[in-house]
Parts: structure tokens; sequence; C-alpha cells
């Protein structure tokens, strides 16, 4: 039997990882905008071209981080331009426009994406951990970074 090794694989997906600490606790009145919009971009999101699948909260809610005005999304795209076109062309752009309302700014990383096989679902645990290595060496370590994303430079 051989193997031909020129037959292309399957194509990679991009899996993203990103975490916000909120000005405010989330059930105050500075946050109700925010709040109001969250089912309603999750729902831009499912409907999005080349969303493979996202981390959702089972309370139909929010994915909190390690601190309790963290919120975490964990998704798994098609590729970078999917991603792209959903941050910039739906909803969403309002919701990043207006981010400063609502949220500290970043002084560490907060994005990281790596590709993984077709038919992966990452944990949280290790898209936190990925962003905890992005933090800690920023060197090469299978991470990549959104052209044009306004990730922190340390």
């Amino acid at each position: 039997m051989t193997l031909d090794h020129d037959e292309p694989g399957p194509a990679m997906h991009l899996a993203q990882v990103n975490i916000a600490r909120a000005r405010f606790d989330f059930n105050a009145p500075e946050m109700a905008d925010f709040m109001r919009g969250v089912d309603l971009v999750n729902g831009v999101a499912d409907r999005s071209p080349g969303l493979v699948w996202r981390l959702d909260d089972p309370s139909g809610g929010m994915n909190q981080g390690p601190h309790p005005r963290d919120i975490v999304n964990l998704s798994v795209w098609t590729d970078a331009k999917a991603l792209s076109d959903f941050l910039r062309n739906t909803v969403h752009r309002h919701f990043v426009q207006h981010k400063h309302n609502w949220f500290l700014p970043p002084d560490k990383a907060h994005v990281v994406m790596w590709s993984v096989n077709p038919g992966t679902r990452p944990t949280l645990a290790e898209g936190l951990a990925r962003l905890a290595a992005l933090r800690v060496s920023r060197a090469d370590q299978g991470v990549h970074v959104l052209q044009g994303s306004d990730q922190t430079r340390e």
C-alpha cells in the first residue's frame, strides 16, 4: 500500500479565546447596555458564516473567567477571515467601539488564536493556558494575533 503524502488533509480551523474585565459588576446599571446586547451578539455569532462552535454558558448568558468581572469568549472558526468578518461587519463592531464604557483597558495580551483540527472543541482551560503562555513569552508557540487587532503590546 502506498500513501500519497501530496494529498491535502482537512483544512485547519482557527480557535480563539479572549478575555475582558468589566469596569463594574455585571448587574450594575453601568453595564445594562452591554448586558442587553449579549444575547443579540451571541445570536449573530451563531448565524455567522464560518462559526464552527462557540462555548456556550449553560445558563444561556456569558462565560465568566477567573475573576468575577471577567467575561471570556472561546470559539472555533473555519478561518481568520470568517472571524474577522464577524468582528468587523456585524453588530459586534458596535460593542467593540464602545468597549471602553464597559471594560477596563487590557494591561496584557487578552486574545490568543491557534490552529485546531476540524472537529476539535478546545476547553476553556486550554484556551486560558494558551493565553497565559502568550503573556509569558510573546514568542511563537503556535499562537496567532489577528492582524489589525488592538492586542496590547508588552
